[in-house]
Protein backbone atom coordinates (compact mmCIF):
# COMPACT_ATOMS: atom_id res chain seq x y z
CA UNK A 1 0.00 0.00 0.00
CA UNK A 2 1.37 3.26 -0.85
CA UNK A 3 1.27 5.78 2.41
CA UNK A 4 3.99 8.06 0.55
CA UNK A 5 4.02 9.71 -2.50
CA UNK A 6 5.83 12.33 -4.49
CA UNK A 7 5.18 14.47 -7.80
CA UNK A 8 6.53 13.17 -10.50
CA UNK A 9 5.96 9.39 -9.71
CA UNK A 10 4.39 6.70 -11.55
CA UNK A 11 1.70 4.21 -10.02
CA UNK A 12 -0.87 2.25 -10.45
CA UNK A 13 -4.89 3.00 -10.01
CA UNK A 14 -8.14 1.26 -11.18
CA UNK A 15 -10.74 3.57 -11.87
CA UNK A 16 -13.12 0.55 -12.58
CA UNK A 17 -16.20 0.29 -9.81
CA UNK A 18 -16.13 3.84 -9.01
CA UNK A 19 -19.57 4.54 -11.33
CA UNK A 20 -17.94 6.27 -13.63
CA UNK A 21 -18.95 6.31 -17.52
CA UNK A 22 -17.15 6.35 -20.98
CA UNK A 23 -15.75 8.66 -22.02
CA UNK A 24 -14.58 9.12 -18.20
CA UNK A 25 -11.41 6.96 -17.39
CA UNK A 26 -12.86 3.47 -16.73
CA UNK A 27 -10.19 1.01 -16.52
CA UNK A 28 -6.74 0.69 -14.50
CA UNK A 29 -3.92 3.08 -15.45
CA UNK A 30 -0.58 4.38 -14.49
CA UNK A 31 -1.37 7.64 -13.12
CA UNK A 32 1.59 9.97 -12.18
CA UNK A 33 1.36 12.13 -9.22
CA UNK A 34 1.31 16.01 -10.13
CA UNK A 35 0.93 17.42 -6.42
CA UNK A 36 3.62 17.86 -3.79
CA UNK A 37 4.53 15.62 -1.65
CA UNK A 38 3.40 18.24 1.89
CA UNK A 39 0.13 18.10 0.32
CA UNK A 40 -0.18 14.39 -0.26
CA UNK A 41 1.34 13.09 2.99
CA UNK A 42 -0.79 15.54 5.27
CA UNK A 43 -3.93 14.81 3.32
CA UNK A 44 -3.56 11.00 2.41
CA UNK A 45 -4.71 11.85 -0.87
CA UNK A 46 -2.42 12.63 -4.40
CA UNK A 47 -3.32 13.92 -7.34
CA UNK A 48 -2.53 12.40 -10.39
CA UNK A 49 -3.58 11.89 -14.00
CA UNK A 50 -3.48 9.05 -16.05
CA UNK A 51 -0.86 7.90 -18.47
CA UNK A 52 -1.87 6.44 -22.19
CA UNK A 53 -0.20 4.67 -24.51
CA UNK A 54 -2.62 5.83 -27.22
CA UNK A 55 -1.62 8.83 -29.35
CA UNK A 56 -4.37 11.48 -30.03
CA UNK A 57 -5.07 12.01 -33.89
CA UNK A 58 -4.74 15.40 -33.51
CA UNK A 59 -3.15 17.81 -31.28
CA UNK A 60 -3.83 18.81 -28.03
CA UNK A 61 -2.40 21.10 -25.96
CA UNK A 62 -4.11 18.98 -22.80
CA UNK A 63 -2.57 15.47 -24.45
CA UNK A 64 0.75 15.52 -23.05
CA UNK A 65 3.68 13.56 -24.75
CA UNK A 66 6.59 12.58 -22.64
CA UNK A 67 9.91 13.66 -23.40
CA UNK A 68 11.45 10.49 -23.83
CA UNK A 69 10.31 6.97 -23.50
CA UNK A 70 11.20 5.24 -20.29
CA UNK A 71 13.27 2.19 -19.94
CA UNK A 72 10.87 1.38 -17.01
CA UNK A 73 8.13 0.27 -18.92
CA UNK A 74 8.37 -2.58 -21.13
CA UNK A 75 8.65 -1.92 -24.78
CA UNK A 76 9.40 1.45 -24.07
CA UNK A 77 6.17 2.96 -25.68
CA UNK A 78 5.28 6.40 -26.05
CA UNK A 79 3.36 8.11 -23.59
CA UNK A 80 0.68 10.32 -22.83
CA UNK A 81 -0.57 12.39 -20.01
CA UNK A 82 -3.76 12.53 -20.42
CA UNK A 83 -4.02 16.12 -18.41
CA UNK A 84 -7.90 16.67 -18.63
CA UNK A 85 -8.91 13.71 -16.21
CA UNK A 86 -6.99 15.24 -13.29
CA UNK A 87 -8.47 13.07 -10.35
CA UNK A 88 -7.31 12.74 -6.62
CA UNK A 89 -7.39 9.62 -4.65
CA UNK A 90 -6.78 8.71 -1.61
CA UNK A 91 -3.33 7.35 -1.16
CA UNK A 92 -4.72 3.96 -0.10
CA UNK A 93 -5.96 3.82 -3.91
CA UNK A 94 -2.89 4.00 -5.42
CA UNK A 95 -0.65 0.16 -5.92
CA UNK A 96 3.09 0.02 -7.24
CA UNK A 97 4.14 -0.69 -10.69
CA UNK A 98 4.53 -4.72 -10.32
CA UNK A 99 7.00 -4.48 -13.34
CA UNK A 100 10.10 -1.87 -13.12
CA UNK A 101 12.78 -2.09 -15.91
CA UNK A 102 16.14 -0.29 -15.07
CA UNK A 103 18.78 -0.21 -17.74
CA UNK A 104 22.25 -1.02 -16.30
CA UNK A 105 21.38 -2.28 -12.77
CA UNK A 106 21.01 -6.20 -12.17
CA UNK A 107 17.18 -7.76 -11.20
CA UNK A 108 16.62 -7.31 -7.62
CA UNK A 109 13.40 -8.21 -5.53
CA UNK A 110 12.78 -4.61 -4.62
CA UNK A 111 11.43 -2.62 -7.59
CA UNK A 112 12.15 1.20 -7.35
CA UNK A 113 8.88 3.52 -8.15
CA UNK A 114 9.25 5.33 -11.51
CA UNK A 115 9.76 8.30 -11.54
CA UNK A 116 9.31 11.00 -14.98
CA UNK A 117 11.72 13.54 -15.32
CA UNK A 118 11.37 17.26 -14.06
CA UNK A 119 10.67 18.55 -16.88
CA UNK A 120 7.73 16.00 -18.30
CA UNK A 121 6.68 17.05 -14.71
CA UNK A 122 6.55 20.59 -15.44
CA UNK A 123 5.02 20.07 -19.35
CA UNK A 124 2.20 18.14 -17.74
CA UNK A 125 1.26 20.72 -15.16
CA UNK A 126 1.32 23.54 -17.97
CA UNK A 127 -1.34 20.97 -20.15
CA UNK A 128 -3.05 20.95 -17.16
CA UNK A 129 -3.33 24.78 -17.43
CA UNK A 130 -4.75 24.32 -21.18
CA UNK A 131 -7.32 21.86 -19.45
CA UNK A 132 -9.03 23.73 -16.88
CA UNK A 133 -8.60 27.01 -18.70
CA UNK A 134 -5.86 29.04 -16.54
CA UNK A 135 -3.13 29.14 -19.73
CA UNK A 136 -4.00 33.16 -20.05
CA UNK A 137 -2.32 33.54 -16.83
CA UNK A 138 0.99 31.57 -17.45
CA UNK A 139 3.54 33.56 -18.15
CA UNK A 140 4.43 34.23 -22.09
CA UNK A 141 7.71 32.41 -21.97
CA UNK A 142 5.87 29.37 -20.28
CA UNK A 143 3.24 29.15 -22.65
CA UNK A 144 6.02 30.08 -25.47
CA UNK A 145 8.05 27.25 -24.10
CA UNK A 146 5.57 24.84 -24.47
CA UNK A 147 3.90 25.52 -27.82
CA UNK A 148 7.07 25.13 -29.18
CA UNK A 149 8.02 21.57 -27.00
CA UNK A 150 4.13 20.00 -28.38
CA UNK A 151 5.32 21.38 -31.34
CA UNK A 152 8.34 19.88 -31.97
CA UNK A 153 7.01 16.36 -30.37
CA UNK A 154 3.88 16.24 -31.94
CA UNK A 155 5.31 16.54 -35.38
CA UNK A 156 7.84 13.69 -34.89
CA UNK A 157 5.52 11.51 -32.73
CA UNK A 158 2.73 11.54 -35.13
CA UNK A 159 4.98 11.26 -38.39
CA UNK A 160 6.52 7.84 -36.62
CA UNK A 161 2.86 6.78 -35.67
CA UNK A 162 1.44 7.59 -39.78
CA UNK A 163 4.80 5.38 -41.10
CA UNK A 164 3.26 1.84 -38.87
CA UNK A 165 -0.41 2.74 -40.46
Amino acid sequence: MVTDCHAGQVFLLDYTGMGLKIPEMVKERLVVVVSPRSINVDNGLATVVPLSITAPRARQNHVVPLSKDYAWIKGRPQLWAKTDLIYTPALERLRFVDRVEVADRPPTNHNPVPQISHADLKNIRLGMAHAVGLNEYLLHGEKRGFSSFLTERYKKLLKRLSKKH
